[in-house]
């Protein structure tokens, strides 16, 4: 299983504001089985993949990329921080940050101490924007 493909369709699906039941009712594929994939416990089908690409309105290279924009990469069978995983559930606040895949992408390689909390994680994030505009 690709954890980290997973993870870039939750991401994709957040940034787009989708629920779960959203992006199942957009694709035709179960709500449950999204879950699984979004833990890295399943892998879609090619066609689950264009399905959830096309919904997310993301390419599908994309979606399968292992490469974030020149970001620094940890080894893509790592865990998702614990600071990182709270900022991705806290959906009011990452819709406030209005956060790009692109910033996400950037995040998303870092490697950051593991006890770094969900504000480490966005002040990372406005550091970025502010070395960036």
């Amino acid at each position: 299983m690709d954890a980290q493909l997973g993870l870039r369709i939750r991401t994709a699906r957040l940034l787009a504001q989708l629920s779960q039941g959203d992006l199942a009712a957009a694709t035709g594929i179960d709500q449950a089985y999204i879950s699984r994939i979004e833990r890295g416990e399943r892998t879609p089908t090619l066609e689950g993949l264009y399905a959830l690409a096309n919904a997310l309105d993301t390419p599908v290279v994309e979606l399968l990329s292992r490469q974030n924009n020149n970001a620094k990469h940890t080894d893509s069978s790592a865990p998702t921080p614990e600071g990182l995983q709270a900022l991705l559930s806290d959906h009011p606040l990452l819709a406030a940050l209005a956060v790009t895949q692109k910033e996400f992408a950037w995040l998303e390689g870092l490697t950051l101490p593991n006890q770094t909390d969900k504000d480490g994680w966005v002040a990372m994030l406005m550091t970025y924007r502010a070395i960036t505009r």
